[in-house]
């Protein structure tokens, strides 16, 4: 599924926090929903690292810090649930578990968040991704899977108000692990 990323952003040779088929399992049953498979290749071959020294996709193996899936799901949710409860007009999602809610995947440095648009309903292969920030409660869509969206980003394919223009014209963005 990642393939076409793998072509445009070398992996490291020792990816770190990886996580096995049984660590997976443990992550999804505490989450409460299965995870896009290319999501999980992607921490499989990848592990915990930035793209372009400006994104992370979150990683539920790696313990340190705030590039920890759970614990940052955790912050993201409050803090989302409280920015929705204080400008009701401006926070229009729902957080995860409720369908077509927000389901945090990643973060840049500037504090944006990187989500799948959760639906029970729907496989999770096929979700949608998305990017909110808390600053200016803006959310763009993209109609991809994760490793799409991040194979086109690393391509400098991808345009957005969300991410620095300078960032965003960068082409081959390399990922460097911790």
């Amino acid at each position: 599924m990642i393939e076409n990323l793998i072509k445009v952003m070398t992996p490291p040779e020792h990816p770190l926090a990886t996580g096995s088929k049984d660590d997976w399992a443990v992550v999804e049953k505490t989450i409460g929903t299965i995870l896009p498979d290319d999501y999980k290749e992607y921490i499989s071959i990848y592990g915990i690292g930035r793209i372009g020294d400006f994104l992370w996709a979150l990683n539920p193996f790696y313990v340190e810090g705030s590039a920890n899936l759970m614990e940052t799901m955790e912050y993201f949710q409050d803090s989302y649930i409280e920015f929705k409860r204080d400008f009701p007009e401006d926070f229009l999602k729902e957080v995860f578990p409720k369908d077509n809610s927000l389901l945090l995947w990643g973060m840049t440095d500037n504090g944006d968040f990187l989500y799948w648009a959760y639906d029970s309903n729907q496989n999770p292969n096929n979700w949608k991704v998305g990017i909110t920030n808390m600053r200016d409660d803006e959310e763009y869509i993209f109609n991809m899977n994760m490793s799409t969206f991040l194979e086109k980003l690393v391509k400098a394919e991808i345009q957005t108000n969300a991410f620095p223009e300078d960032w965003l014209k960068i082409k081959n963005k390399p990922f460097r692990k911790l």
